[in-house]
Parts: structure tokens; sequence; C-alpha cells
């Protein structure tokens, strides 16, 4: 084999390496986020928040902020597959969607629990006019996860067969994509169906950071599945 094609090799493998590495961090850190704001509210020995958001305005803002904003600069900087013949949306896409999304919601927070100071985009656009902001963009955000999952994530190369390990990926990519469909929706009907008493009494138990956990897990699960880091779904080889 000549020296120009063990070059290319290597090449594409560290290429494969570097997506799986960008993949495996997003699922570690999607798992994580909701984990690590419950275990900062258990060591401040304070009562977890109603929604993840509400944790910009407690000690673990930074914690918050940061790992949202690390996983949208990932999201953003994955490329995926080249766009196909006939394909509507590429990775590319998804990915930069979800990621500047991602960043925004990171950004510019959602109403404070009390007036106060503002943030930077608090005091640009007004507190309602960035909670708006900060609302469509998370939901774009998990939108673009879903299409992830359910979409682009269980596609087989043109002309292939599915081993039986892609097809319990694809099974899993699925969950996660509805899981995350769960979420959205029982995020819009407490915020827009349910009467005030009851979503009052459902806060008590942080329900909307129970749903947005298990819309994050989703997340993760799926691009830790997809970086290949679960050897029994791997093909062989």
């Amino acid at each position: 084999m000549s020296e120009t094609s063990n070059k290319a090799r290597e090449k594409r493998r560290d290429i494969v390496l570097s997506y799986l590495a960008v993949r495996r961090s997003l699922g570690v850190l999607g798992l994580a986020l909701p984990i690590m704001l419950l275990l900062g509210a258990w060591a401040l020995r304070r009562p977890a928040e109603p929604t993840i958001s509400d944790f910009y305005y407690t000690e673990m803002a930074d914690l918050f902020v940061g790992t949202l904003a690390a996983i949208g600069v990932f999201l953003y900087a994955y490329k995926g597959y080249p766009k196909r013949p006939g394909e509507r949306v590429s990775d590319l896409v998804l990915a930069r969607t979800a990621g500047l999304a991602a960043i925004v919601t990171a950004l510019v927070p959602t109403l404070p629990p009390a007036p106060g100071d503002c943030s930077l985009f608090q005091c640009l656009i007004g507190v309602r006019a960035a909670s708006m902001i900060h609302l469509g963009a998370a939901a774009v955000f998990f939108a673009m996860l879903a299409v992830f999952c359910l979409v682009q994530f269980p596609k087989t190369a043109k002309g292939g067969v599915p081993t039986p390990q892609k097809l319990r990926r694809n099974r899993i990519y699925r969950g996660c994509g509805i899981a995350l469909l769960i979420a959205m929706a029982g995020i819009v009907i407490h915020a827009v169906i349910l009467p005030e008493a009851l979503r009052a009494s459902l806060d008590r138990y942080s329900i909307v950071f129970l749903l947005e956990s298990l819309g994050i897990w989703a997340f993760g699960i799926s691009w830790l599945v997809k970086g290949e880091a679960m050897a029994m779904l791997n093909d062989p080889g």
C-alpha cells in the first residue's frame, strides 16, 4: 500500500475519531447538566428550581450558562454528514440552528423570580421580551434535537442494509425523539392549558424541571449512542 494511501486512511481515521469525540462530549454534557444542577442545589441545601432556566438566578448560574453554551458551541461546530440528494435539511443546518438556539437560551434569561438588576439583554430589550426570546430559543433547540433523533440518526447509507445493531440504535434514537416531543408537549400544556392553581401546585414538584431534564437526557443518550460510546450497540469491526 502506498504512503499516500496510508496518509489518506490516517486522515480519515482522525476525522472519524474527532466526530465521535464531539458526539460523546455532547452526550455527556446533556446527561450531566440536570444532575449537576440538582447536586448544586442539594449542596447548598435549597430546593430544586421550578425550571432549569430558573437556575440562572441562583449560585449555579455559571454552571447553567457554561454547560448550555458549551453544548451550543459543540453543536455549531458539528458538520455531520454532507447533504444527500433529495434531502431537504442537512446535519450542518440542523446542528448550527440547534447550537445557536442553545447559546441564545443560555445568554438571554427567562423572567426573574422577583424584580431586580437586569442582565445585558434584559436591559437592552426589556425583561419580558428577553423571556420570550429565551422560550423561543429553547423550543427551537428541543425541536432540532428531536429532528436529529427521529429523522437524521436513523438513516442508513443508500443501498445499505441495516445491521441488527443499527436497528437497535434506531429504536433508541426514535425513543429519544419521542421523549423530546413528550417533554415539549408537557411544557406547553403546563404553560398554556393548565389552570393557574393547578400549575402552581405542580410547580412545587418542579414538574417543568423534570420535563426539561427528560428532554435533555434523551438528547444526551442519543448523542452518546451516535458517538459509539456503548460498545454493545456498535456494528462489528
